[in-house]
């Protein structure tokens, strides 16, 4: 199947659980593919003034962001877009990215993440990923990398600062994703296939986690990473070589080994 079968595949899949869920006619819902730009995906109604109601119901998809990572694609995106046109047709469920939105997002199979990593990779120059203060990554464009570098102090609404002593790496170029681009403090290359998230992590006291919380995704086992996708498959009726397709792209595993691994762990979500 090509990569527009398989979003819209996911997609239809999708909009049937919330009919089901919700109780909502869905049926109506555009599955478009003319999204220009940085984000992988977009949700657009109309909302009549007077009546509220929601009409012309459209989900649109990028189909260059999305085929650099159809994992993403398939797993957040869809059911992140499909969730703002379910809040859109029953405003009571949730709006925006409230929290509302996020369960609905959640229960559709997403990660309810209010964004996506794809949607920062810009078209000009480079992009470059920096692990703020707080722990959290931030990508910037080429003309905000160079002012950081010029000893400017970004703040950010999480109280983390970016400057120039953070750690770094160059994650896309001209609008693309690029991986295995080293990583650098204060203009020094570090010598480590370690993410930034970790370097830093290994400076800062350690943050006690409390026990209810899930393993960071960078400490999780393979199997237990597989476990992760089998569950949201389940979620959201998707068959195994979604998982497969996950453990080949992002696991780096060989097919044989990757549907081993799926096969050993499906009964066990």
């Amino acid at each position: 199947m090509t990569n527009q079968q398989l979003i819209t595949e996911a997609t239809q899949k999708c909009l049937n659980k919330a009919q089901e869920l919700y109780g909502l006619d869905l049926s109506g819902v555009r599955i478009m593919f003319n999204l220009n730009g940085r984000a992988m995906g977009q949700a657009r109604y109309k909302i009549n003034r007077l009546t509220r109601e929601a009409s012309d119901l459209q989900l649109r998809f990028n189909l260059r962001m999305c085929a650099e990572d159809m994992n993403d694609a398939i797993m957040d995106t869809v059911p992140h877009e499909v969730a703002h046109i379910v809040c859109a047709v029953n405003p009571r469920l949730g709006a925006n990215h409230n929290p509302g939105w996020r369960n609905v997002c959640l229960q559709l199979g997403g990660t309810g993440k209010t964004y996506h990593d794809q949607e920062v990779i810009y078209a000009k120059g480079k992009t470059y990923a920096y692990t703020a203060s707080c722990g959290k990554l931030v990508n910037l464009s080429e003309q905000r990398h160079k002012k950081v570098q010029r000893g400017a102090t970004l703040r950010l609404k999480s109280s983390g600062t970016i400057s120039k002593a953070s750690v770094y790496r160059v994650v896309g170029a001209g609008g693309r994703r690029i991986k295995g681009q080293p990583t650098k403090r204060a203009g020094v290359t570090v010598q480590t296939t370690a993410q930034p998230e970790q370097k830093v992590a290994a400076k800062q006291p350690a943050t006690p986690r409390p026990a209810e919380q899930p393993k960071p995704h960078n400490k999780m086992t393979k199997a237990e990473l597989v476990r992760d996708v089998i569950g949201r498959c389940k979620r959201m009726n998707f068959d195994r070589s979604v998982a497969v397709s996950f453990a080949v792209d992002e696991l780096n595993m060989d097919s044989a080994l990757a549907r081993k691994y799926v096969k050993n762990n499906w009964d066990k979500v």
